[in-house]
């Protein structure tokens, strides 16, 4: 077992209960909470239209995180699984250029930091460089994904308490040490933590033979390669994600303000 998957077992909000027929409660309490959200999202969408609003609002309903729901012995979100991360993501864009897709199903890899782009889009608002998504304008007017679209999902977790630093204390280790990387894409999932390995060792799942993400193969020789590109997909991302505010702006000598922009998109 994973140190940190060690520690999850042991806290109480998290760890699944032993009791099969209490996590099933615990699934379908969960399963009402979601139909409650359901039922509160038709009274604000019957507002809109009773008060003739919808057919010019921008709709974008998801979510911040997901639910383990007993997945991998634990509940709440925690750690670096599916479970935790994949979320819903629906877009309703009003606007007839949209007409020809409504009903699509976006098989690609979206993220949140897509939905920012995507409002400053709609309203016609400039998208700042140093925002990291891109507009979903692209799936909603044609269909089809933009050039250069992410092939993974890319997440992070830091798990370390600026008052209790229970797992900096665990591990003994700074709270700039209890963070985790995670690249997935159909094939691989790659999880690096910033703590030395000794402490918190890498993982690497093989997803076509292993889809549940129950065995680790960092360390097998047959997926090495597998490994190498995951890490490096994993640099590519950080690199491509740098701080980048001032990325592409310059001074001009004369007008002393901002001249040029980074405009590719």
């Amino acid at each position: 077992m994973h140190p940190l998957n060690r520690v999850l077992l042991t806290l109480p909000p998290l760890a699944a209960p032993e009791d099969e027929s209490e996590r099933r409660q615990m699934r379908a309490t969960y399963h009402g909470m979601q139909r409650e959200v359901d039922d509160q999202l038709s009274r604000l969408f019957a507002w809109l239209d009773g008060a003739g609003l919808a057919e010019r609002t921008l709709v974008v309903v998801t979510s911040d995180h997901g639910e383990m729901g007993g997945d991998h012995w634990i509940f709440e979100k925690a750690g670096y699984w599916d479970e935790s991360y994949s979320i819903p993501l629906i877009v309703r864009d009003p606007r007839p250029s949209a007409d020809a897709t409504r009903g699509l199903v976006v098989r690609e890899v979206t993220e949140s930091v897509d939905v920012l782009p995507t409002i400053l889009s709609f309203i016609g608002a400039e998208i700042p460089a140093q925002v990291d998504g891109w507009p979903l304008t692209p799936f909603i007017e044609q269909g089809t994904a933009p050039e250069h679209w992410r092939t993974e999902a890319h997440f992070e977790w830091a798990f370390h308490h600026p008052v209790l630093k229970m797992a900096e204390a665990y591990f003994g280790v700074p709270s700039a040490h209890c963070v985790l990387n995670v690249v997935r894409s159909d094939r691989y999932k790659y999880v690096q933590f910033a703590a030395d390995p000794d402490v918190l060792p890498a993982l690497l799942f093989d997803l076509e033979a292993d889809p549940r993400q129950l065995t680790d193969v960092s360390s097998a020789p047959a997926c090495r390669q597998l490994g190498l590109e995951a890490a490096q997909a994993m640099l590519r991302w950080r690199m491509r994600n740098d701080e980048r505010t001032l990325v592409n702006d310059f001074l001009h000598s004369r007008l002393g303000h901002v001249v040029a922009r980074d405009t590719w998109r």
